[in-house]
């Protein structure tokens, strides 16, 4: 897990300039170190959490795409989703019964926005140690996802780790 340079930053007493903590960062010399520092833990980066939030938005979705019949909207579903229409399909029990908008560009932009939920709820239900490692991969709190949707956040941490247990 690589921490954002403004939260390695800020845990120096006094704190570091940015530059240098970019610097340190990119020296893996200094690994072990900030690791040690910052407690690291084993948590997922954040390429792979922002792509598992994608992949839960298509889960959240799923019932109304597993509804869907007609052929050219499958195929175009298919492409611009890729893999995550599977994940929808295998996890269809953990969907919710909104129905999903009929526009390719909204649909695309409220799969992203459910599955950014997902991730907030996710790492909301974590705990304190571990949502605080997690927490240290954005430049601060208020950048982290955000989720008030109570459906979301009882069913984005279900989907998160469904989706982590199945890779």
């Amino acid at each position: 897990m690589t921490p954002h340079p403004a939260r390695l930053a800020a845990a120096f007493d006094p704190p570091i300039p940015l530059s240098v903590a970019e610097r340190l960062l990119a020296d893996a010399r200094f690994q072990s170190r900030i690791d040690a520092l910052l407690d690291g833990g084993d948590v997922p980066d954040r390429t792979t959490l922002e792509a598992l939030a994608q992949r839960a938005g298509a889960v959240l979705y799923a019932r109304s795409f597993v509804r869907e019949i007609r052929g050219p909207v499958i195929a175009d579903l298919a492409a611009r989703l890729g893999p995550a229409l599977d994940d929808a399909r295998a996890h269809v029990d953990l969907g919710w019964d909104r129905i999903a908008p009929t526009d390719p560009d909204a649909l695309a932009q409220a799969v992203d926005g459910a599955g950014l939920a997902c991730l907030a709820a996710w790492i909301a239900d974590l705990p304190e140690d571990e949502r605080r490692r997690v927490a240290l991969q954005w430049p601060d709190d208020a950048a982290l996802p955000q989720t008030a949707d109570p459906e979301i956040r009882t069913l984005g941490p279900r989907i998160l780790r469904r989706l982590m247990e199945s890779e």
